[in-house]
């Protein structure tokens, strides 16, 4: 059990390293701080495990899309900050950029295959790990990202709610051989 809110912490780490989008046709100096944004996510060792280029890439072009990189440089995230080892749990984001970062970040990282591979790689069954993934519905996968940035200390990854609909896959999804290997033994 511990491996698994262990990885769910990793998966909190994740989203708040990465910030995601889409292609949107940005200018040269947009797409230098997309660049630049696909760059600390896939250098963050949080954000090494299930996210390539293509995903941090996403990342990058869709929240200097949504937010602009006049937004960006204002909250902490400029090119120079990000250089500098800025993230955006080191940002000063508002309520509204924080949806947004959620929301691309969403529609750019498939969480499911992400908490499936580290599940796999926990001892957990390939069934039941895919069973505890597909568990997890947008909304809730939207929260923890939107948690996450909240809270990059991670504390809101345990929130009831979270904590509630992962013991009820756990106790649907992962045979007894599972859990014990959860548990370490």
């Amino acid at each position: 059990m511990r491996k698994l809110l262990t990885m769910g912490v990793a998966l909190m780490l994740l989203v708040a390293a990465c910030g995601g989008g889409g292609d949107a046709g940005l200018s040269e100096d947009d797409q230098v701080l997309a660049d630049a944004i696909a760059q600390e996510m896939l250098a963050s060792s949080a954000a090494t495990e299930g996210v390539g280029a293509e995903e941090a890439a996403c990342f990058g072009n869709g929240i200097v899309s949504e937010m602009g990189a006049a937004r960006l440089a204002a909250v902490g995230l400029g090119v120079d900050a990000l250089a500098e080892g800025a993230s955006p749990d080191t940002a000063d984001l508002s309520a509204d950029d924080i949806d947004k970062m959620s929301k691309v970040m969403v529609d750019c990282i498939d969480f499911r295959a992400v908490i499936t591979e580290q599940m796999v790689a926990s001892g957990v069954s390939e069934d039941g790990a895919k069973c505890i993934a597909a568990g997890f519905d947008d909304e809730l996968i939207a929260e923890m990202a939107k948690a996450s940035l909240e809270d990059p200390s991670g504390s809101s990854v345990t929130s009831d709610t979270v904590m509630a609909q992962v013991f009820s896959l756990m106790g649907e999804c992962l045979s007894a051989e599972d859990l014990g290997n959860l548990g370490g033994g």
